[in-house]
């Protein structure tokens, strides 16, 4: 095997690695592209393109394995060409054979210590031209590379070649990770993404569903003149979209659950750096995302509390997806929650509604179905705002788009001002205390409900209550327990697993006292 240049492998490859290893036959992770060139390209011409883009970028000639140390890496191998099959075809046959190529390079597994990560047929006919099928791994691609391949092959057949900047390599971003200021910046992201789950809301949507229902609730608006409505509010607002659309989520969701704080999972694109812009072989990354519904907030404070949000997500967007996985169970476990807390938000930055194609609504619907709290999806290409949530923690999504439609429509209609907009929605955050209860995580809670229950444990004595932090939960007990091994974890985890059972409880910070 003739190594070129052998390095770690970038974080995204791990994460595809290891997903390889535990389901090689994993439909989601292979990426699909079908392009049509016309019958003035020449075959052999679109052969010397796709063999310009295998030089250009090393993740199309790289196998993937342990290292005599054990560690993941990348081997660039010059040796490696895979053969690109010629299919001539009679013109009313193009379509068929184009689709039975795409279905058979899907249905061969990847060998991903053997052979290239992608594989390429040209479908040929008289008069109908050609068509190129690509299939890759999600190891070495993602839609926006391949989308990245495309152009470039289309640059080299007009002859532009040259003009093309030198491609940043995944080995490259690999040796970055590795170097002692990413490892900074992935620390600082890590320490980043705890403080926000040490501060998030314990629940999105308290509740229950009978299980004969259906579990998950989806629903699409496609609307164009939602899109251009955003567009005109994000423009006289002067912020960026994306930040709009998160806005005006966040209201529609404090609104409906009662929380006063909601926190966001958002995906977050390598491609937000430069350099990395012409990178084949690199994956997204995930970051919490903690805004603040207080009292009295106009919709104005709100984006520029997201817009701030968003600048974070950029900046704190540099740990590995593994890393961060491991980082929010350990958070979860610490505080005894049972996931009931997270929002997916993804906004892709596409223009090109045809770049849109099933099998990537496929794998985007089958990723959001790992979250099982609420999903929010604005694909501006296809002019498509999508809401997927769980039935255990909320209700119909339809009226989430409903609402933020009229949320979008007060804002865009006439001259009206945007600060009294989210008035009559913010108004239901501000409801009147009732008796005995305190604010906690978004919610009013009863302390002696908390304490009652908590002492229904075999192990606990008696429950003190203490003064709050809001840093945290906002409640606080002392429990005195008869037994050295019962420790703050258990009791946390006991609390969460009651808390299925009431939603109207939640997991306070507890220290233990030992009375032998």
């Amino acid at each position: 095997m003739a190594v070129t240049r052998a390095e770690r492998m970038t974080w995204g490859q791990e994460e595809m690695w290891t997903l390889w290893q535990g389901y090689p036959a994993a439909p989601e992770l292979l990426l699909s592209r079908v392009e049509i060139f016309d019958s003035t390209v020449e075959v052999e011409n679109l052969v010397k393109a796709l063999d310009f883009v295998r030089w250009r970028h090393e993740g199309l000639r790289t196998v993937y394995g342990l290292s005599p140390r054990g560690e993941p890496t990348q081997y660039v191998r010059d040796d490696l060409v895979p053969a690109v099959e010629i299919v001539p075809v009679a013109d009313d046959e193009v379509e068929g054979e184009s689709a039975r190529q795409k279905a058979r390079m899907k249905g061969d597994l990847f060998s991903l210590t053997e052979e290239a990560p992608f594989r390429a047929v040209i479908v040929t006919a008289p008069t109908r031209g050609h068509v190129l099928v690509l299939v890759m791994h999600h190891i070495t691609a993602d839609h926006n590379a391949i989308q990245l391949l495309i152009a470039e092959i289309k640059e080299f057949l007009a002859g532009g070649a040259a003009r093309l900047p030198a491609a940043y390599q995944p080995t490259d971003m690999a040796a970055e990770e590795c170097s002692s200021a990413g490892r900074q910046r992935s620390e600082r992201s890590l320490e980043r993404a705890a403080q926000i789950f040490a501060q998030g809301p314990q629940a999105v949507f308290p509740g229950t569903v009978a299980s004969t229902e259906p579990r998950y609730l989806e629903a699409s608006l496609f609307s164009h003149r939602a899109f251009d409505h955003a567009d005109r509010v994000a423009q006289r607002m002067r912020i960026w979209q994306p930040s709009l659309w998160l806005a005006i989520f966040t209201v529609v969701l404090s609104a409906a659950s009662g929380q006063r704080r909601c926190l966001f999972e958002i995906i977050v694109s390598n491609r937000i750096d430069r350099r990395r812009l012409g990178i084949v072989g690199h994956l997204s990354s995930t970051t919490p995302v903690l805004l603040e519904m207080s009292a009295g907030q106009s919709f104005r404070e709100l984006t520029k509390e997201v817009v701030r949000a968003s600048l974070d997500v950029v900046k704190y967007g540099d740990s590995a997806r593994l890393q961060y996985w491991d980082l929010k169970d350990a958070q979860m476990r610490k505080r005894g929650l049972e996931y009931r807390n997270q929002v997916t938000f993804n906004y892709v930055q596409e223009s090109n509604a045809k770049s849109r194609s099933k099998a990537h609504r496929v794998i985007r619907r089958r990723a959001l179905a790992e979250c099982r709290g609420l999903d929010f999806y604005v694909d501006p290409g296809t002019s498509e705002i999508f809401v997927r949530s769980d039935r255990l923690l909320a209700g119909d999504p339809q009226d989430f788009l409903e609402e933020m439609e009229r949320v979008l429509e007060s804002l865009v209609e006439g001259d009206v001002n945007a600060d009294a907009v989210a008035a009559d929605h913010l108004a239901k955050l501000n409801l009147e205390k009732p008796p005995g209860t305190t604010m906690c995580d978004g919610n009013w809670v009863r302390p002696d409900l908390v304490r009652a229950v908590l002492c229904e444990h075999p192990a606990v004595g008696s429950v003190d209550l203490v003064d709050g932090d809001r840093r945290t939960s906002g409640l606080r007990v002392r429990a005195r327990v008869n037994r050295r091994d019962v420790t703050e974890e258990d009791l946390r985890r006991y609390m969460a697993s009651r808390m299925l059972e009431d939603p109207g409880l939640v997991v306070p910070d507890i220290a233990v006292v030992t009375d032998l």
